[in-house]
């Protein structure tokens, strides 16, 4: 069933089994699966049928710590959530990148994480599986052994030191779910209607809180309810549903709801130049491409031995192939200064060394500039650009709390303090040296202009990834949630999405996410559904 909030009377009183604010591929997840038991399961979702800019616009929020990009941007508010995002008519550039995280993401690793997830990786693979059906993805495989019809072999690399794996590339978005979902007789999916708190008698919440896109305010009763709106406005939704006299909301009995922001700390990481010219050509396993159907494309990633001896940060490398001239640091420096303009806070400080390093490499940033203002053939492929996307290590003080301004409801927007630490870029620039060792032994070839030799460096970007900031671990002084994704001091309280990470690893997290709702879904499942609200 689909409902407009905007239909819903001034005061409604609405009963339900299961509320989920959210409407993404979380909520849509955990929707689906709990309906077929036959719990009569409302979602409240902000936005309507498709994307809205005006209605992602509530999405802003301030930015105190790194340079981020505005938060509205980063985010969709509609059926499908932020899937909606994806560039479905680009496929293989802009699609959904699927890949589980390793199993070395789920250890306690010394410089990362003291305890790791509760779950392991063998726990996990079942949901992961199931996951592939809910996400249409290709077969359950992420090795280049399992892709037999290859145009090209992985780079002839020594495994114990560096490892190819595979992503998979999806043209599919959530919102394809919507007819599924309301067309079930136990959903009802209430759109443009935002969720303002979640009303608590101190152990379980009473009731959510919900005004729709044109002021009417009405009330969802529940006996359970489950928050999946994403790692930014998961935390904010717990922060602002403050009990009468502690001021400190829900779940946050131990400060923890908000910190532990994680992003993926994407950047420029080095240029690899072939040792042989013909190795360009012979690199098709490194592109996004069609096998059996099936978009993939093979990575770069140091072997988990490696990793675990060297206390480093999971990362991947994707092997891009490009002109020399687009691999210059003056291009490098001229594509930083463009993302410094359009994120906050501006860091003025570093303006001259860009403007410094652009003029010391003008002939390429010109020949790079005219090649794509004037739309020129491409030019012949030269070397391979090495983009790394890493893991951040858990940091306390990297956190979402309530910001100063009030959006259009009145309610303080989320205020952004993300904090990568020195040692996650150190863990980067380490990695690549390996790398290097490695391709230089192996004959492959040599990287030039690594990450961490330049002035000024360059800006991780982030990857619109939000994560850890409801983590989850048995401990309820170490996390928000346990291993079951519920809120430690709430009883009918749980949390889905990469909120619960307790760690990021550098897979795209939507699988992973998929995988915990199913999760969450059969924990609900087996729930007692005769219990009061």
């Amino acid at each position: 069933m689909l409902i407009d909030g905007r239909s819903i009377p001034d005061g409604e009183r609405v009963e339900t089994d299961l509320c989920i604010v959210g409407c993404g591929p979380a909520g849509i997840t955990v929707a689906r699966e709990v309906a077929s038991a036959g719990v009569r399961v409302t979602v409240l979702e902000s936005g309507g049928r498709g994307q809205d800019p005006s209605v992602d616009r509530q999405g802003a929020g301030e930015s105190v710590g790194h340079p981020y990009v505005g938060m509205e941007r980063t985010r969709a508010r509609g059926i499908g959530g932020t899937s909606l995002h994806w560039k479905l008519d680009a496929p293989g550039d802009e699609d959904w990148i699927a890949r589980p995280l390793d199993p070395i993401d789920f250890e306690a690793r010394p410089g990362v994480d003291g305890s790791g997830w509760p779950v392991d990786a063998a726990t996990m693979e079942p949901y992961y599986r199931r996951a592939h059906e809910i996400g249409r993805l290709g077969p359950f495989a992420y090795q280049p052994a399992d892709w037999p019809a290859e145009p090209d072999p992985p780079f002839d690399l020594p495994a114990s030191e560096v490892v190819t794996n595979v992503v998979q590339r999806v043209a599919h978005t959530f919102a394809e779910h919507e007819h599924e979902l309301t067309t079930s007789n136990a959903i009802a999916v209430v759109h443009h209607a935002t969720v303002l708190r979640l009303a608590s008698d101190g152990t379980r919440v009473t009731a959510a809180e919900a005004t729709s896109q044109d002021g009417r305010k009405f009330t969802v009763v529940a006996r359970r309810f489950v928050l999946a709106t994403g790692g930014i406005e998961n935390p904010r939704l717990l922060l602002l549903s403050r009990r009468t006299g502690d001021g400190v909301g829900l779940g946050n009995e131990h400060d923890l709801v908000g910190r532990y922001f994680m992003e993926r700390l994407s950047a420029r990481a080095g240029v690899l130049v072939p040792a042989r010219p013909d190795l360009i050509s012979q690199a098709g396993l490194y592109r996004s491409h069609l096998v059996d159907g099936t978009r993939i494309q093979g990575v770069l990633t140091l072997a988990p031995d490696v990793v675990r001896r060297e206390g480093l940060r999971n990362a991947m490398f994707w092997v891009r192939e490009r002109p020399r001239m687009i691999t210059s640091p003056g291009v490098g420096s001229l594509l930083s200064m463009y993302r410094l303009i359009r994120r906050r806070p501006f860091q003025p400080g570093v303006v001259p060394g860009h403007v410094m390093r652009i003029a010391r490499n003008l002939p390429d940033v010109t020949r790079t500039f005219l090649h794509y203002a004037l739309r020129q053939p491409e030019s012949a492929f030269e070397v391979f650009q090495l983009g790394v996307q890493a893991e951040q290590a858990p940091n306390r003080d990297s956190r979402v709390t309530l910001g100063r301004r009030r959006d259009v409801h009145g309610l303080p927007v989320a205020r952004l303090d993300w904090r990568p630490a020195e040692a996650d870029r150190e863990s980067i620039a380490r990695s690549v040296e390996l790398l290097d060792g490695s391709l230089r032994h192996a004959g492959v070839g040599r990287v030039i202009h690594k990450i961490g030799s330049e002035s000024p460096r360059p800006l991780f970007t982030g990857n619109w990834h939000h994560m850890g900031t409801t983590r989850m671990d048995p401990d309820p002084s170490r996390g928000v949630v346990d291993a079951a994704c519920r809120v430690h001091s709430t009883a009918n309280l749980y949390v889905a999405g990469s909120s619960v990470f307790p760690t990021a690893g550098y897979a795209n997290p939507t699988l992973t996410i998929v995988a915990l709702a199913l999760r969450l879904a059969d924990e609900l499942r087996a729930g007692n559904w005769g219990d009061a609200a």
